[in-house]
């Protein structure tokens, strides 16, 4: 991506995914110029917006947040990275409704993404919705195209935990 930069210093998508290579690899400063960069090129550009969104959640700063991923809807109100993004900033702020109403309009765009159907899940964990943080958690596993890693065995031993099994012979609650 730095290669495309120097390319294109212009180029707006270039700038957004070196954001995005800069956030996974712990950069964050130099992500968010990164990301800033991709929006003075491009304000539109939704993806600059929702990753935004993501990092300043990671910082700590859920104002921030809120106000990137809110602004990413406002330009594409059916971005299922930006949906996301505003379920996420809003349940880290401690208002898991907006998050619940946010992420099921994304499951309305493309009901087969796991990681919307995972965050549903704590949305409806954090407003007591047990019966429903169980079906959003078990419709992440199903929909899961990827092998076993940490957050597939957490999801699996919330869903064990929600349901009560503390063995294979345990009832499972009718989940409400």
């Amino acid at each position: 991506f730095n290669r495309a930069v120097d390319l294109d210093p212009g180029y707006a998508g270039a700038h957004c995914n070196l954001g995005t290579m800069l956030a996974a690899s712990g950069d964050l400063d130099a992500a968010l110029a990164a990301f800033d960069r991709a929006i003075a090129y491009q304000p539109e550009l939704v993806e600059a917006h929702a990753n935004l969104s993501i990092l300043y959640r990671r910082r700590g700063d859920l104002a921030r947040s809120l106000r990137e991923a809110q602004r990413a809807t406002a330009i594409a109100p059916t971005s299922l990275e930006a949906l996301n993004a505003l379920g996420a900033a809003a349940l880290a702020d401690g208002r898991p409704d907006e998050a619940a109403r946010a992420l099921e309009r994304a499951l309305k765009v493309d009901s087969t993404r796991s990681e919307i159907h995972y965050n549903l899940g704590r949305a409806h964990e954090a407003r007591g919705r047990l019966g429903d943080a169980i079906r959003s958690y078990e419709n992440a596993l199903r929909n899961w195209s990827g092998g076993r890693n940490p957050i597939v065995d957490g999801i699996s031993r919330r869903l064990k935990d929600l349901r009560g099994e503390t063995g294979p012979s345990s009832e499972k609650p009718d989940g409400n």
